[in-house]
């Protein structure tokens, strides 16, 4: 901070994610700095400058969005037509966003068949069972272009549903 500022008592912000032993460290190494502690403030600008995008941002998430949508139809062709397992899919996915144009994932891949995909965020976020089982299954993924991130979560359906399983699908198919 010494090096970049000028000034012999500069303001510096600090939110929520800063360590306390670092704002410390910052008084005791420049006595005349103004720590300024108003950590809700600072989130809320910080939320505020996040949320705005300019019109290049806007097409890095709309590309972000585009590599995605070409991807789920990837995804659907690998749910029909193959008995790949959860880690299968996930590693189709990192493959056809970078073939796409990405960067890669925005976030590790989340797949799970029947048996976990009632699991808001699965553990392991993928495994060696097979995906397409009877029943509702999921996956969660997104594409990163120039580090702005897509995020995507499809539901699959595999032969007959219990009423609640359809409430599940049709809710996030609406969503989407």
């Amino acid at each position: 901070i010494k090096d970049t500022t000028k000034k012999s008592s500069p303001v510096i912000g600090v939110n929520d994610t800063i360590p306390y032993r670092f704002i410390l460290d910052i008084e005791e190494r420049l006595p005349g700095a103004k720590i300024f502690r108003e950590v809700s403030k600072i989130n809320d600008l910080f939320s505020d400058l996040r949320a705005t995008k300019s019109p290049k941002e806007l097409d890095k998430l709309l590309e972000a969005g585009k590599i995605g949508n070409k991807v789920i139809e990837d995804i659907r062709k690998f749910a029909l037509e193959t008995e790949g397992t959860e880690n299968d899919l996930s590693f189709l996915v990192m493959k056809k966003i970078k073939e796409y144009g990405g960067e890669g994932n925005s976030f590790p891949s989340l797949v799970a068949n029947v048996t976990r995909s009632y699991q808001i965020h699965c553990h392991p976020m993928a495994s060696n069972a097979k995906f397409s089982e009877q029943g509702l299954s999921l996956i969660d993924f997104g594409a990163l272009v120039d580090g702005y991130a897509s995020d995507i979560t499809i539901p699959f359906t595999f032969g007959s549903l219990t009423p609640e399983q359809e409430k599940i699908r049709d809710t996030t198919l609406k969503a989407y």
